[in-house]
């Protein structure tokens, strides 16, 4: 039996931000309900420097209740760190703002993403409040490419960048550690993607490298997270997924990790398998505590043993 057909609406390319002669976009699927119901941001993947919000790879959690934002953000090699952030910031300022218009809960906010985008989202759990990061950039009004949009009423200063949950696939947590690890990214420091992000070698100002990484960011406060990592990931060091999910538990704070035998940097086996899939909204409804809210039901099973599937997780 094939599942029913999602019942969605989508809105698409929503202004959330207005820079000097560029906007942000992002696009918003969600369950159609009465309720208001939770967001998961998501950010797309491309080593900060390609990619788009046409690429997102978690519509799936609509069918089980969840909103889902596909969020643009500033690229290299234009834009460096900390833009990125301030671009994910300004998303989760935009939807909390707009909330009770977009029918989305004000407090069950997700942060999610995909590599490069994993790390924004790691950045978003880790920095609500920083003294420098969370820091919101004020255009010149003046001399904005697009003054008056319809979307752009007021610029949220008020909002809160907090989120309540993480979800890190693959995401890259470390600058400083991966400088010793040789792999397909390349070993010439000056060229690797988080030197291109940060506009140097990171040996060459190790305290803006820590700044910029998200396990320099640790603390007891953190929301859950849920890191998905692919055991033949040649990208992002496994390494460091598991002494980040470590150093959060260690902290006391809720961490689970899942790995994804036969999975590579961000292969179908870790995205798109049903049972990671089930997990992942599993923890997102358990923590939220949304168990007993909007729910879509499947008309088939996707309930299996890790042993039933060479592409099933285990923790």
């Amino acid at each position: 039996m094939n599942s029913p057909a999602e019942n969605i609406e989508a809105r698409r390319n929503l202004v959330f931000e207005e820079l000097p002669a560029q906007q942000l976009l992002l696009d918003l699927y969600r369950p159609v309900t009465d309720r208001q119901v939770p967001v998961v941001l998501y950010f797309h993947s491309g080593g900060w420097r390609s990619g788009n919000k046409d690429d997102c790879r978690v519509r799936w959690l609509t069918r089980y209740g969840f909103a889902v934002a596909s969020v643009s953000y500033r690229l290299l090699p234009r834009y460096g760190f900390p833009s990125q952030i301030e671009d994910a910031k300004a998303a989760v300022r935009f939807l909390r703002g707009n909330a009770e218009e977009f029918g989305l809960h004000p407090e069950q906010f997700v942060a999610s993403g995909l590599s490069s985008g994993a790390y924004l989202a790691c950045m978003l759990g880790l920095t609500a409040g920083h003294p420098i990061l969370d820091q919101r950039f004020e255009p010149d009004i003046e001399k904005m490419a697009h003054p008056g949009l319809p979307n752009k009423r007021e610029n949220y200063s008020e909002q809160s960048t907090h989120v309540n949950a993480v979800i890190n696939y693959s995401g890259l947590v470390d600058f400083i550690a991966i400088q010793t690890w040789a792999s397909r990214r390349g070993t010439r420091a000056e060229r690797s993607p988080e030197a291109r992000l940060l506009g140097h070698a990171v040996h060459e100002d190790r305290e803006r490298a820590m700044l910029a990484s998200p396990m320099h960011h640790l603390h007891a406060d953190a929301p859950p997270f849920m890191h998905i990592h692919g055991d033949r990931n040649e990208v992002t060091p496994l390494d460091q997924t598991r002494k980040f999910h470590a150093a959060l538990l260690e902290l006391g704070v809720t961490s689970k990790f899942t790995l994804v035998r036969g999975g590579g940097h961000n292969s179908r086996r870790m995205m798109d398998n049903p049972a990671i899939q089930d997990r992942v909204a599993d923890f997102l409804h358990r923590h939220l505590g949304t168990e007993g809210g909007i729910r879509a039901v499947y008309e088939e099973s996707h309930a299996r043993t890790d042993d039933e599937s060479p592409t099933n997780p285990i923790s």
